[in-house]
């Protein structure tokens, strides 16, 4: 990070994520980063594919966070003034939401350490971990596994219930 705050809108995120932030220069500070902040407080998941702000964010936390769902674009969808057909995460959060509601039922029907250990492979292969934390928000079990399953997840970003909290160092 340079001394004046600011940096290349190029780092600090996924090719969607860059893609959709462009390459303008931002002040660092005005937005929440996931290799900094606890990302996982910031949005909320919804069935419908969208991603909203968190409203238990205080004021401050969620202008910040609205920032940064504007600049990543995770607010765009069909009808969005910014939406392009060529960004499908909105439609990729949908079929895997769709897919998550589906073994999350099938566990409560028949709960096998084997059919925890393939939900976690599935999750991995889709991606999408939020989806996952979000619709397995209830079994502490599987919350664990896709925190420790998905490769860069900051683990002390969560409680001993696997819900999450401030990051040590963070902003959020």
């Amino acid at each position: 990070m340079a001394a004046n705050n600011k940096y290349s809108s190029r780092t600090q995120s996924c090719v969607n994520c860059n893609a959709a932030k462009g390459h303008e220069e931002l002040i660092f500070s005005d937005y929440y980063w996931s290799d900094r902040d606890n990302t996982a407080r910031e949005f909320e998941y919804l069935e419908n594919g969208n991603v909203c702000v968190n409203p238990s964010l205080n004021e401050s936390e969620q202008k910040q966070a609205q920032r940064t769902l504007e600049l990543i674009g995770l607010d765009r969808f069909p009808g969005h003034p910014k939406f392009s057909p060529r960004d499908n995460r909105w439609s990729q959060r949908l079929d895997t939401w769709g897919i998550a509601k589906r073994k999350f039922k099938q566990l409560k029907e028949n709960d096998t350490p084997d059919k925890r250990d393939d939900i976690v492979e599935l999750a991995q292969a889709k991606g999408f971990w939020s989806v996952w934390m979000t619709v397995f928000r209830e079994d502490t079990d599987m919350l664990k596994r896709f925190i420790h399953a998905f490769e860069g997840t900051c683990q002390s970003c969560f409680n001993d219930q696997f819900q999450p909290i401030p990051r040590p160092g963070g902003a959020l």
